[in-house]
């Protein structure tokens, strides 16, 4: 059962302290993503070798995660801009949103604010449509963010609003 698998699999952290307990959910952490790049690298090499019309997109969004949350936004939009044709052609849209908050939050590092809103609302919009309230309460939440920055109080209350409804 799922309980008898976590309590095996947390049982290690509780004979050890604090400072142990950190450093071993830290190195799951660092494998996880090494292995998560290394395996969506393997994707996108054997994605080369296929037709055009075959070729699928997630990859490049995984990758593109991958490096926003290491805050190399630059890097994380370079693969979101290689992957969005195919990304598009797959017709995915959870993943279409999913990508569009991605380069939302890789263009807010990188200050390139217009284009953040931009990608936000594009986030927000398709969410809003497919009724996927992941890709709404991320997407209003990083709005609000940026418009109470901008001192744009109306539009950050409204999606304060939205983000705080969307928890519900």
């Amino acid at each position: 059962t799922l309980y008898t698998w976590l309590k095996s699999a947390l049982f290690p952290f509780f004979l050890v302290g604090v400072p142990t307990q950190i450093k071993m959910i830290s190195d799951t952490v660092i494998a996880f993503f090494k292995s998560e790049v290394k395996y969506s690298l393997l994707a996108l090499e054997f994605n080369q070798t296929l037709p055009e019309k075959n070729k699928w997109g997630f990859p490049y969004f995984i990758l593109a995660q991958a490096h926003l949350q290491k805050n190399e936004y630059q890097k994380s939009l370079s693969y979101i801009y290689s992957g969005l044709k195919y990304i598009m052609a797959n017709g995915f849209e959870k993943d279409i949103t999913q990508v569009y908050i991605c380069a939302a939050r890789a263009h807010y590092g990188l200050k390139n604010i217009d284009s953040a809103i931009y990608y936000s609302k594009l986030s927000y919009n398709l969410g809003s449509k497919i009724f996927y309230n992941d890709g709404i309460l991320n997407s209003s939440q990083l709005l609000f963010t940026i418009y109470n920055e901008q001192s744009k109080i109306d539009s950050s209350f409204k999606y304060l609003q939205i983000s705080s409804a969307s928890f519900q």
